[in-house]
């Protein structure tokens, strides 16, 4: 029975913020006069496309934000973490990556993959602490 309550409650505010997100276009042609309705309508309709682009996961974790800002900024504190432990494990690997049976070829694409993947987590990593 509590099952199908949520259920019923997400299917409510998913319904709320489809109806909220109204006509798209009223602000560009300046007929809605109310800045606040303005402001909600976009809010809802960026917040709709978020949450549609979503995993389902995902979206249960900020399915009840009010605002597009806080659920930009969850995802972002979420996504954004700090890859050091991934990044010394790649070290690592590249440390002891040796050709073994591998031929030249597939040795040095299988060490150009770990560089990519070291450069890519660098440069994240960089991001996030400045």
């Amino acid at each position: 029975m509590k099952e199908k309550e949520e259920c019923v409650a997400i299917e409510l505010r998913a319904a709320k913020l489809k109806r909220n997100r109204g006509i798209k276009y009223s602000f560009i042609d300046d007929i809605e006069k109310d800045e606040l309705q303005q402001w909600n309508r976009c809010d809802n309709l960026v917040k709709t496309g978020l949450l549609s682009s979503s995993s389902k996961e995902i979206v249960a974790s900020v399915f009840y934000c009010d605002r597009v800002q806080v659920v930009w900024n969850k995802l972002y504190k979420h996504f954004s973490q700090d890859n050091s432990v991934q990044l010394y494990h790649i070290e690592n690997e590249i440390h002891d990556c040796v050709q073994g049976t591998m031929s030249v070829g597939s040795y040095l694409t299988k060490l150009k993959g770990l560089w990519d993947e070291n450069d890519i987590l660098c440069l994240s990593y960089l991001a996030v602490v400045e």
